[in-house]
């Protein structure tokens, strides 16, 4: 990620340089001052990229595992289904829906008839 405010931080640093390398506006605002705080800035702000590129790599491998997860509970439950009968009680105790107790859509026929005008 870029950060708008620490690229035009190093280039008003850059153009003070230009204006003065050892160029101090008081106490509190020296440009070495100045250039240390946007080379930190900098630094946290490779350290937010490093960490957000490996959250990114660890969502990637969760939602695989979760792929695998889930297509391994579907082969779980079939095989209780077919072991047991999928009406059994048994395939009900572990999350299965019995076929005569699942709700049917109605289907609708397709009209014969259609608007011209």
């Amino acid at each position: 990620m870029r950060s708008i405010v620490i690229d035009q931080a190093e280039a008003r640093s850059a153009a003070l340089s230009a204006v003065s390398p050892a160029l101090d506006l008081g106490a509190t605002l020296p440009l070495t001052g100045f250039k240390d705080r946007v080379t930190e800035a900098r630094a946290l702000q490779a350290r937010y990229n490093k960490v957000l590129a490996e959250a990114q790599e660890l969502r990637v491998a969760l939602v695989r595992e979760e792929k695998e997860v889930a297509a391994l509970s579907a082969r779980m439950l079939a095989g209780v289904g077919a072991i047991y009968g999928k009406h059994s009680a048994i395939y009900a105790a572990v999350g299965g829906t019995p076929s005569d107790l699942r709700k049917r859509r109605n289907r609708k026929a397709a009209s014969a008839t259609t608007d011209t005008a």
